[in-house]
């Protein structure tokens, strides 16, 4: 790194340090209570007989259940990382999604810091944190990972 890189020796060492794990055990109010806030009536997330037939052990939860209502404090994370630049903007996420999340499963959540960026930007130096969580069932089978960058200005 150039001398005057906001990418310190600090951010550099914290790249692919797990933090977690946090293990979820998920149940049906829990879904329900997701599908209602975000106001989807599918029965897929609130009818066990429904999803049964539908060739799932139990009620399903929707894709951004996990993302949304099980997390990390990499939100935290991401502002507490000493950096020079002192404002924190969310800068985008993806994810991918590998099997569903049932009723009765048990969800472990890692993350990391997989990547930091350096860019100049019109008011000067960016910096761009790229944290990465992952899923997993209690099978350890991937169930969800997903990627998402801070910006710090």
């Amino acid at each position: 790194m150039a001398e005057n890189s906001v990418i310190t020796k600090e951010i550099q060492e914290m790249i692919s340090i797990e933090i977690g794990p946090v293990t979820y055990q998920i149940e049906d109010w829990m879904i329900r209570e997701f599908a209602e806030v975000i106001d989807d009536s599918n029965p897929l997330w609130t009818d066990s007989e429904y999803a049964q037939k539908k060739g799932f052990k139990n009620i399903v939860a929707p894709q951004t259940f996990l993302l949304n209502y099980l997390n990390l404090d990499q939100d935290e994370w991401a502002r507490l990382v000493r950096c020079p630049l002192p404002n924190v903007l969310a800068g985008g996420s993806e994810s991918e999604y590998f099997l569903p999340v049932i009723v009765g499963e048990h969800i472990t959540v890692t993350g990391k810091l997989v990547d930091a960026r350096e860019r100049e930007g019109k008011g000067g130096k960016l910096l761009f944190l790229i944290f990465e969580r992952t899923y997993k069932n209690q099978q350890g089978e991937l169930v969800t990972r997903a990627r998402q960058t801070f910006i710090r200005y």
